[in-house]
Order: structure tokens, then sequence, then C-alpha cells
């Protein structure tokens, strides 16, 4: 893995080629542990909220983004036909070049794979729960890519599983584990809301209901906030001005 210098220099190329946004909220966070929840905004999302946090953050990534087998086909289909606009065959043989990059890139950043099976994450937990006992940030985009987008804020319906977290971190350390409501938004805004502490005096099923509920409809009021208030400009490639 990548040491915090060599990270913020990935981080900050990251940002002078792929997002050009601000950030708003940042007096919010405090001392870490912590997890920043934010919705997905395609595949630039976690590269402007990376570039726009002052801390170091890991990522969780789901397991295939990273795989030798399935990672140039999702590649294919989610960058290189989505984004930049290339058609097959091409597409496929851009995909695997990527891959050949980015897949060591993004484990050296300290991307933590997801994998499908609720068995094989559990080294998901142990190595997230580890960086939390140090005092460190995760990133999770909680988002359901098979459920419908809302209309109104593009985003999808948040999936729970993540907020066990919250029930192993107390286990171990008897403290609460604080998960940061986050949007980032096509006007070029990251915005970090006040912490959401997870309780867990609370009965588990019953506490990630609560969570997940509240966490969500923070998110989306956060960013119809924005859309109302501000006028939208594209920010994607955009490279820095000033």
């Amino acid at each position: 893995m990548l040491n915090d210098w060599a990270y913020h220099l990935i981080v900050s190329i990251l940002e002078a080629f792929m997002w050009d946004g601000e950030l708003e909220g940042g007096e919010n966070l405090k001392p870490g542990p912590g997890v920043i929840v934010a919705n997905h905004m395609g595949s630039i999302g976690p590269v402007g909220i990376c570039s726009s946090l002052p801390m170091r953050v890991y990522p969780w990534v789901l397991g295939a983004t990273v795989d030798k087998v399935e990672g140039p086909d999702r590649v294919r289909k989610d960058f290189v036909e989505k984004i930049i606009k290339i058609k097959p065959p091409l597409s496929m043989t851009i995909a695997k070049g990527i891959c050949k990059i980015s897949n060591p890139l993004l484990l050296g950043l300290g991307c933590i794979p997801v994998p499908v099976s609720h068995e094989a994450q559990v080294a998901t937990f142990e190595t997230s729960i580890t960086l939390l006992k140090t005092g460190k940030f995760l990133l999770i985009v909680p988002e359901d890519p098979d459920a419908d987008a809302d209309p109104l804020t593009g985003m999808r319906p948040f999936k729970r599983g993540f907020l066990r977290l919250g029930e192993l971190y107390s286990r171990e350390t008897g403290e609460r584990l604080a998960f940061y409501p986050t949007v980032i938004h096509e006007a070029g805004l990251v915005i970090v809301g006040q912490p959401i502490q997870y309780n867990p005096l609370n009965e588990p099923k019953t506490e990630r209901f609560r969570m997940v509920n509240l966490l969500e409809a923070t998110i989306k009021a956060m960013h119809l906030e924005v859309t109302e208030s501000r006028e939208l400009q594209p920010v994607f490639f955009k490279h820095k001005t000033s």
C-alpha cells in the first residue's frame, strides 16, 4: 500500500485532470475514525470526493472492479464506452490496458474490495475495522446499482450492509462510530454534513434500518438544496483554471 505522501500526490494529479470542485462543510469533520457515506455520481464521484477531502480515505470498491477477470468488462461498460464513448471491439482492448494500471493503483491507494457473497466479505470488514481502530476514514458509496434512480437526485436506494461496521466497531472498542452524510454534486461541490452516530444500544437490525434511512434522506435533502440554489455547470474532466 502506498504511503500517505504518495496517496496525496496521486489524488492531486487526478484532481488536476478530472475534478475542479470545492469542499463545503469541512468544519463538520472531526478527528477520526469515521465513515464518509456519499452518493455515487458516476465514475467521477469517488475521485471528486477523494480529491476534495483534506484527509486520506480508504474507499470500498466492488470486488469485480479490481478483479483480473471481471474488471476489464466492467471498465469497458462503465467507463470506456459510457464516459469516453469508444465502441467495441476497441473498447475492450482499451479497458484491458486501463486495468493493468488501475488495478494495482486502486489497491495501492488503499481501496478495499467488497466481494458479492456475504461469506467472502469477512475480510472486507476485518480490514475496515483495523483501519478504523487506528483513526482512519473509510469512503463508502452504498447505492444499489440494480435499483431505479430517483428522478430528482439521480441517486439509487442505499444498501445497508455496510452499517455492520458500527456494530463491529462498538463491540471491539466500546465506542460509537461516526458516519458522515456527504454529497458530491454536478455543480462541482462536495458537501460534508454533521456526523450521525451509530447507536449500539439499539437492536442491530433496527439500528441499520434507522441509520440507512437517515443517511439516505439527509444526502438527498442536501443534494436537492444545492440543485435549487446553484446554477449547474459540467465538471467532468474540466481542467482547473485557478
